[in-house]
């Protein structure tokens, strides 16, 4: 095999899906999978389809998808769906997993919660029993996807060639042992296991015609809200882990589109919770987060041509072609010393800007409104009780700040510790606004 495609896990590409409830994120991504008019047998330089060109049509509601007339602009595309595999496309809803029943507000306040923090909520006015069972089927969700990852990687190293019905039964047989195991939630094993039966291969095992020539990628989408950065950021360690490739897809929705098409939705989530998800969005940036470079932003507003789709899968196979960076193998005692300076670097710098930002607001305070001596004493300890905790978040990897750089280039360097600034600052004005909403006048 080429030399940049021996890692197995570049067969694989893990797809993130990022967007308001309502915002289209599950049609999007059943016309990818539906009219997959990229559906590559990429060889080593352009993309073509791997389908009868001649006969290949699937229906976009916005347009028809004739791939007889589909070229990738192969300016744009380094061909990682390479050595005429295709890809197989396996999609995970989280909504097929999460009990619905569980309330969504509590979904937006789950990744607040500290285990430090008392019994009296998050600061959202959610229950924090409903927010940690919220977090355990995201955490049994995440465990799942990883022995898939696991299985398929491992497969890919003993073959250089599965095809879809290779896949198909690793997949299959993975879930099953993990139903046997029962040592992750079998609710949530089952809930995935039934969706890629019926979503993607069909929902009778013995009907199904599954291709047993050809050589094919695997592309794992996640279909959730993934507001928060760190919600993507933990299934891109799974990519740098196994070494697949990693994209993200956001679909950008004002608020009141998304509210609109909720209220058709079968299930549709309360009003209140899209607005403090839109609130809290966390929006994919490649400058606060490098690792986040292969994201497609798709406008959630528009009707989606064939040419939108296109450029999707491009973004995949750009991801494909470079897989997320591997953990570097080092000395476990120098790695955590490492780890160690590295942290009470970033906890110094953090809280620096946060003392600076409160002795602002509190400047700001003073000349605006004028208050009370208890008045500022009381300013005082919320804005440091807030401080703190965005500290505690840190030091407990709660919170994706951008990294901060020693380099050489003092340029970058200064650039890269602006950004880290700037989130500081913006993450705090943000939770104290939140403060403010939610205090008594």
């Amino acid at each position: 095999m080429d030399d940049k495609y021996q890692h197995p896990g570049c067969c694989i590409c893990l797809v993130v899906m990022c967007g308001l409830p309502g915002a289209g994120k599950t049609t999007l991504t059943n016309k990818l999978i539906s009219c997959n008019s990229l559906n590559f047998k990429c060889t080593s330089g352009s993309a073509t389809s791997s389908s009868d060109t001649s006969t290949s049509t699937c229906d976009t509601s916005a347009s028809t998808c004739d791939t007889s007339t589909s070229t990738s602009d192969t300016s744009t595309s380094t061909s990682a769906l390479m050595m005429a595999k295709t890809p197989s496309i396996l999609l995970v809803q989280f909504d097929d997993i999460i009990p619905r029943e569980l309330p969504v507000n509590d979904r937006v306040a789950a990744r607040q919660d500290t285990d430090d923090r008392s019994d009296k909520g998050d600061g959202i006015g959610n229950n924090k029993a409903s927010s940690t069972i919220w977090k355990q089927y995201r955490k049994d969700t995440h465990s799942v996807i990883e022995r898939l990852l696991n299985r398929v990687t491992q497969s890919y190293k003993n073959s250089e060639c599965l095809t879809q019905k290779s896949l198909h039964d690793n997949v299959i047989s993975t879930l099953e042992t993990l139903c046997e195991e029962n040592a992750i939630n079998g609710t949530v094993v089952e809930a995935i296991r039934n969706a890629i039966m019926k979503q993607t291969w069909g929902s009778d095992p013995e009907e199904m015609d599954l291709k047993q020539e050809g050589c094919e990628c695997l592309v794992l989408i996640l279909d959730d809200n993934m507001f928060y950065r760190s919600m993507r950021f933990e299934y891109y360690q799974l990519a740098r882990k196994y070494g697949t490739g990693f994209a993200q897809i956001y679909l950008q929705c004002p608020v009141s589109i998304a509210m609109a098409r909720n209220e058709s939705r079968e299930y549709p989530v309360a009003m209140d919770t899209i607005i403090n998800m839109a609130s809290n969005m966390e929006v994919p940036d490649p400058v606060k987060a490098p690792w986040e470079e292969y994201t497609s932003v798709v406008d959630a507003e528009k009707q989606w041509s064939e040419d939108d789709l296109k450029r999707i899968w491009r973004v995949i196979d750009q991801a494909l072609a470079k897989p997320a960076p591997p953990y570097q193998e080092i000395d476990t005692k120098e790695q955590e010393e490492s780890r160690k300076a590295s942290l009470a670097s970033v906890l110094h710098q953090a809280d620096v800007t946060l003392r600076k930002s409160v002795a602002e607001m509190i400047k700001t305070n003073k000349s605006q409104n004028q208050p009370s001596k208890l008045e500022l004493q009381q300013l005082a300890r919320t804005l440091n009780g807030l401080r703190t905790e965005i500290l505690n978040e840190i030091r407990h990897n709660q919170l994706d700040v951008p990294p901060i750089l020693t380099c050489e280039d003092q340029e970058t360097q200064q650039t890269q510790n602006k950004n880290f600034q700037d989130f500081i600052r913006e993450h705090f004005r943000i939770r104290y606004t939140d403060v403010r909403k939610e205090t008594p006048r």
